[in-house]
């Protein structure tokens, strides 16, 4: 069977966007971490990631078989080292929401500039899906998320904080 060079592009250009649609799709199921309180955890479980890349050694017209390289391992990335609760409550202390088991939260306010990372400290038995403004968070029983509070100008930004099925519970001001 002989290809013309205009084939033989377009079977090279098929077999790359064949082999970036299988990375797009392994990047996009790949499990991510739940939170950062369990990073290190996340990605010690995480397997290592290899690519294999195939090219055409040849432009005859003729099909010249693929010439596989080998394997190129990639090492997932050393995690900074996850804070405990102890060191995240110093680090964060003036900057926390902590949510009891009614989901009432201590303060109920707190006034922050923009691009502050916060703590949301869930101290209940029970998983709590945290709302401040219109972005969810998923805090862990007995745990606690980082997120850091923007809000788009004019400034200062009201925003509301939601703790499961109850509204206004507390409110963040944002500040430029």
């Amino acid at each position: 069977m002989n290809l013309t060079k205009k084939q033989l592009y377009l079977l090279a250009i098929g077999a790359v966007i064949l082999i970036a649609a299988v990375a797009a799709g392994a990047m996009y199921f790949s499990p991510k971490p739940a939170d950062q309180g369990n990073q290190n955890e996340a990605l010690a479980n995480q397997p290592e990631i290899t690519a294999t890349s195939t090219a055409a050694t040849s432009t005859e017209a003729t099909t010249t078989p693929a010439v596989k390289k080998p394997a190129v391992k990639v090492a997932p990335q050393p995690a900074k080292p996850a804070l405990t609760y102890d060191q995240a409550k110093e680090i964060y202390a003036g900057r926390k929401f902590q949510f009891n088991a009614s989901c009432q939260i201590a303060p109920m306010s707190m006034v922050v500039k923009n691009s502050t990372t916060i703590m949301l400290d869930n101290r209940s038995e029970a998983s709590r899906t945290i709302t401040i403004g219109s972005k969810k968070y998923i805090v862990k029983a007995n745990n606690f998320l980082l997120v850091n509070i923007t809000a788009p100008a004019p400034y200062p930004q009201n925003l509301s904080i939601a703790c499961n099925s109850q509204y206004n519970v507390g409110k963040i001001t944002v500040a430029q």
